[in-house]
């Protein structure tokens, strides 16, 4: 059988550019016992953050929390107060970075839940890809309102074990 030049490179790109998703057989949502006295529970979870062949490592207060797939979360008990939650998105082949890192700061009461969505696109400005525009790729982080936050992980995300279930 003689494969096409481009019936290759499609199967070549389809390896390079796989997609890196929750396991199958990691739970699906369910809420985590009450947070211990002082502390706060935060979820985070990634939906469509490109790219979705790397994992974003995300961080609260500068611990590591979690290296997330597309359609992952986790949480952690987080001693109330202000902290920075992080997302380092990967470099792509050869180093290269394409994608901007992001953060942002809750404010945390204690008991209280907190959702907090890793997401990302792609976009073509200036005219477009043809008359001389470029691609941008876009990050963010975005904190939800528990309702919303918790739908969201309810239709899409597998929990995966944190790195440190507790930030003091």
């Amino acid at each position: 059988m003689k494969l096409s030049f481009f019936t290759a490179a499609l199967i070549a790109l389809s390896v390079i550019t796989g997609c890196a998703t929750a396991p199958a057989d990691a739970p699906k949502f369910s809420a985590a016992p009450a947070a211990p006295e002082g502390f706060a529970t935060v979820y985070v979870f990634r939906l469509s953050a490109p790219p979705f062949s790397r994992e974003i490592k995300l961080s609260i207060a500068g611990k590591p929390l979690f290296a997330a797939t597309e359609q992952a979360y986790t949480w952690a008990y987080v001693r109330a107060g202000t902290h920075t939650v992080y997302a380092e998105w990967p470099t792509e082949l050869f180093g290269s970075k394409q994608w901007p890192d992001a953060s942002t700061t809750l404010a945390l009461e204690a008991g209280k839940s907190y959702f907090v969505r890793a997401l990302g696109d792609v976009g073509i400005v200036s005219g477009g890809f043809l008359s001389g525009g470029s691609i941008v790729r876009r990050s963010g982080l975005i904190v939800l309102p528990q309702e919303t936050g918790q739908a969201q992980l309810i239709a899409c995300c597998r929990y995966i074990k944190p790195v440190l279930s507790v930030v003091e």
